[in-house]
């Protein structure tokens, strides 16, 4: 035990260090160093200080030493690309936002449409799946799930995420008379999210709303303002399965607070309590695995009716980690060990790293919305990584494809109608246009 809690305290302090050079050095909490360390930070801190003596496992010393070396090499990555952009003195996140604020705010119609169009459709599916299996008690059916994760649907989810982006980028500059239609539209793209019951994609949502809104605040309101986004994110977290409870006939309070002090635990800890094992089975997949619902999509297209499992060919399927406790998902990482072990693992956070930072640099010095969104969408999934590998969904690849063209789309309204907008060099490369 001495050894764990040394161990323990080593790593912490790498972790901390790294958060305080990356606030000290930025001025600012969001930043993809702050948002990969934090999490595990206080998943390891907790867990082996205190979910220990509540019969949970131990993060092993070889998990905590290979996410410590993951931070590192992350935040090495950030100060060497560091150097190929402006100085701190020329950036101006908080300029950007407000002139990009002023173009689309012209388009905010758009905007809403997509929004409810994406919405209500998502909505209808949902009413229509519980009519016909005879009620809403449906929503608890492991299958619905599964319907409610494909074709069209699937597409719709993404569009909701990015027209409620949109809408809270133009917000502040909209006329009070408009703000009651994005209202409406945040309120049902909440619900309809709801009713996908895969909780990420509301989360993520919640969560990238929030970036937006503090990206260009100081550090102190930042904090404030992430504490509150991450107790919103709680609440609806247990909002879900407070439902699930009712639709299994459990109305006893102290039965619902068990099955959310479980299920809380389970999210938030239980992927990097099962990393370890995980990592003691790599090279087990074959090499195509990342690519697998890209493979599936080829052989869809191709009349081939062989269709590869996402969940066995990414992870261990699930696993006992606690007494009724059991988890399919072990951190960002599980995947790319079972494929290639530490190589692929390490490749990974190279990878996610350099586009991160990339990223977060280009959205501090460049007015362009696309730069802006993968930013913070790249944030939610670095804040993430305790759960699970982002990368590997086809949404990481989709998500910017529409809104590349949504944003083409705008530009090419501006071109063709916008009269008095007058330009002397329309670019689609970087996506901008220079005013007289």
């Amino acid at each position: 035990m001495i050894s764990l809690w040394s161990n323990t305290v080593a790593v912490s302090i790498i972790f901390s260090t790294v958060i305080y050079d990356e606030i000290k050095r930025f001025k600012m909490i969001v930043t993809p160093g702050v948002f990969f360390a934090a999490p595990f930070l206080f998943i390891i801190l907790l867990t082996n200080f205190v979910l220990i003596y509540y019969q949970y496992p131990p993060i092993t010393l070889r998990v905590m030493w290979f996410l410590a070396i993951q931070a590192v090499i992350i935040w090495l990555l950030g100060r060497a690309l560091q150097r190929y952009f402006p100085p701190q003195s020329d950036w101006r996140i908080k300029s950007i936002i407000d002139d990009l604020s002023d173009f689309y705010v012209r388009y905010a119609l758009i905007f809403v449409g997509l929004g409810l169009l994406a919405a209500l459709f998502i909505i209808g599916k949902s009413f229509y799946l519980f009519a016909s299996h005879g009620s809403w008690h449906y929503f608890g059916h492991s299958d619905y799930e599964k319907i409610m994760s494909r074709g069209i649907i699937a597409h719709l989810i993404h569009l909701d995420k990015i027209s409620c982006f949109f809408l809270i980028l133009i917000y502040r500059k909209s006329s009070a008379k408009l703000k009651w239609l994005y209202w409406l539209v945040f309120l049902l793209s909440f619900f309809a999210l709801a009713l996908v019951q895969i909780k990420h994609h509301i989360l993520h949502l919640i969560l990238l709303m929030f970036l937006f809104v503090i990206i260009s605040r100081n550090t102190k309101e930042q904090l404030k303002s992430l504490a509150t986004g991450l107790i919103l994110i709680v609440a609806v977290f247990s909002s879900f399965w407070v439902i699930l409870a009712y639709l299994s006939h459990i109305e006893q309070t102290a039965k619902i607070m068990n099955i959310l002090a479980k299920y809380f635990i389970n999210y938030l800890f239980s992927g990097t309590m099962n990393l370890d094992l995980w990592m003691r089975h790599s090279y087990v997949m074959p090499e195509w695995s990342p690519i697998v619902t890209f493979r599936n999509l080829f052989n869809v297209l191709m009349g081939n009716p062989r269709i590869y499992s996402n969940v066995y060919y990414l992870s261990m399927d699930f696993s006992y980690i606690a007494p009724a406790t059991i988890s399919n998902v072990a951190t960002a990482y599980g995947p790319f060990f079972l494929i290639g072990g530490w190589p692929f693992a390490v490749f990974y956070s190279i990878v996610i790293g350099a586009l991160s930072y990339v990223f977060f640099y280009w959205s501090l010095v460049k007015k362009n919305v696309f730069i802006l969104y993968i930013n913070l969408i790249l944030l939610v999934y670095l804040l993430f990584s305790f759960f699970g590998a982002y990368v590997l969904f086809i949404s990481f690849y989709e998500v910017p494809i529409q809104l590349f063209f949504i944003i083409i789309f705008i530009y090419i309204l501006n071109f063709l109608f916008i009269k008095n907008f007058k330009t002397d060099n329309f670019k689609f490369k970087n996506i901008r246009i220079k005013k007289n």
